[in-house]
This record gives C-alpha cells, sequence and structure tokens, in this order.
C-alpha cells in the first residue's frame, strides 16, 4: 500500500504540473517536466530498493510478521524487486491521465488484475513455488500487462501528446520541487495508513495471534474499498483543474473545483 500510495503520491503531483503546462499551451515545458518525473522516480526506486534490502526483516516484523518471518521474507523479496515496475508504472499512468489518455492509462491496470487471478494460482500450485509464488505473479502481470504497454506507447511508438525525451532535457530543480509539493503530500496519505496499519499488526501481534493480524487486515480492505471512489475523483479532477488552472480562466476554475467537492460530498 506505502509503495502504491508513493507511486500515485508522485504521479499525481507530475499530473498536476504537465497539465498546467499544457493548459499554458507550453508543451516543451510539459515534456521536461514528464522527463524529471521519470528520471525522479527512478533515484527514488534506488533508493527504496537499497533500504528495503537492508532493512526488510526489520520492515516485517513492525508489520506483525514475526510468526511468520520465513513466508514474509519470500515474498518481500520479490515485491522489492518489482518495485521499479511498480513505481514507474503509476507515474506512466499518471503522465498519459494529464495529457487525457484515460484508456491508455487504465486498461492495462484492469488487464494485469484479472491476469493475476490467473497467474497467480499457476505461480502457487502448479509450479510449487508458494508465498513466494504470489509475489512473482503481482510482479509478472504488472511487469507484462501494465509497464511494458506504458514504455511502448510512450518511449517506442511515442503515440502521445506528451514527450519523455532525454535529449532534450534541461535540468530544473524548480520543476522537482514543484511536483514533490504536490506529489509528497499525496503519498504521505497512503504511507500513513501503511504506518497505522503496521502499528495496528503490531498490537495484534503482541496482545494476539497471527489470527487476528489476518482478521485485522481482510476488514481493513473493505475500508481501503470505501475510500477508492473519493480517491479516484481527486485523481481525475487532477486534470481538470490542473489545465484549467494552466489557461487562466477563473470562472470555469471555480465551476470545477464546486464540481469536484459535490462529487466528493
Amino acid at each position: 500500500m506505502a509503495l502504491i500510495g508513493l507511486g500515485a503520491g508522485l504521479g499525481s503531483g507530475a499530473n498536476s504540473l504537465i497539465s498546467r503546462k499544457i493548459g499554458a499551451k507550453d508543451k516543451k515545458e510539459a515534456n521536461n517536466v514528464a522527463t524529471h518525473s521519470v528520471i525522479l522516480i527512478i533515484i527514488l526506486t534506488i533508493i527504496i530498493i537499497v533500504v528495503c534490502t537492508l532493512f526488510l526483516d526489520n520492515i516485517l516484523y513492525m508489520l506483525g510478521a514475526a510468526k511468520v518471518m520465513v513466508y514474509a521474507r519470500s515474498y518481500g523479496f520479490f515485491i522489492i524487486l518489482g518495485i521499479f515496475s511498480i513505481l514507474i508504472s503509476n507515474l506512466l499512468a499518471a503522465i498519459l491521465r494529464s495529457e487525457g489518455s484515460i484508456k491508455k492509462a487504465t486498461y492495462p491496470f484492469i488487464v494485469a488484475a484479472f491476469a493475476n487471478m490467473i497467474i497467480n494460482p499457476i505461480f502457487i500450485y502448479t509450479l510449487d513455488c508458494g508465498v513466494a509464488g504470489a509475489a512473482i505473479g503481482v510482479m509478472v502481470c504488472q511487469t507484462i500487462f501494465c509497464l511494458i504497454p506504458l514504455i511502448y506507447w510512450i518511449f517506442i511508438e511515442k503515440s502521445t501528446y506528451i514527450q519523455v525525451n532525454f535529449k532534450d532535457y534541461k535540468s530544473d530543480f524548480s520543476i522537482v520541487k514543484q511536483i514533490l509539493n504536490v506529489g509528497i503530500p499525496a503519498s504521505l496519505e497512503e504511507i500513513i495508513m501503511a504506518i497505522l496499519t503496521a502499528l495496528i499488526n503490531g498490537v495484534l501481534i503482541y496482545v494476539g495471534n497471527v489470527t487476528d493480524v489476518a482478521v485485522f487486515s481482510a476488514t481493513w480492505r473493505l475500508v481501503c474499498i470505501e475510500i477508492m471512489p473519493a480517491m479516484d475523483v481527486s485523481i481525475a479532477a487532477i486534470t481538470v483543474i490542473g489545465a484549467t488552472y494552466g489557461v487562466k480562466i477563473g470562472k470555469c476554475l471555480k465551476n470545477h473545483l464546486t464540481l469536484h467537492l459535490r462529487l466528493h460530498s
């Protein structure tokens, strides 16, 4: 959850800034923002992989996996290997959303979700990979059905309005700052929820057992499902409001904000 939230949060930061540049009809700067965001996510991915690899056991203990450490470690190892796929997929999808390519941003994740239902049992039971097979299945689906199509559209086919072009890249720390100004607060919501979950898991392990953690985790999934519609509306609003802000049409911006608040209520 924390990793997905981090990827989605930074994606929101890039989405917001790119849509503002598109609204201002500054395509060159929009491309530069997209390139900055890709470089930023690559650097962040390397840092996360190193930290998670070094402190994997500590993180798992904090999440309440002390009594199932062998299984949690094998699952976590393959998730760490797939961190790049998770983060970059969310970012590339955000770049597509910023230009209004909603179908291209959404369909790969839908296909990956259904493919995951089929491939996971194959790794877990047919190939006898056990718990690790669940992580392997997730990463395989995420890479094949999410990451590869997104990379193809943006970097190879180049059929998108926004282009990630490293040749014309011009380093500008103010762009990074603007991405993080939106991305960090957006990420913190998911990260704080993940930390809260870890703390509750730790308490449950201390006063109860693994079964208690499993019951809590299942119920917490329902809470996450309830939160998702509000998050999705917010993500959709970023592009529209950002582009309107870039055009500097105050009346339309006010109307879009009002509609967004009504949808949330």
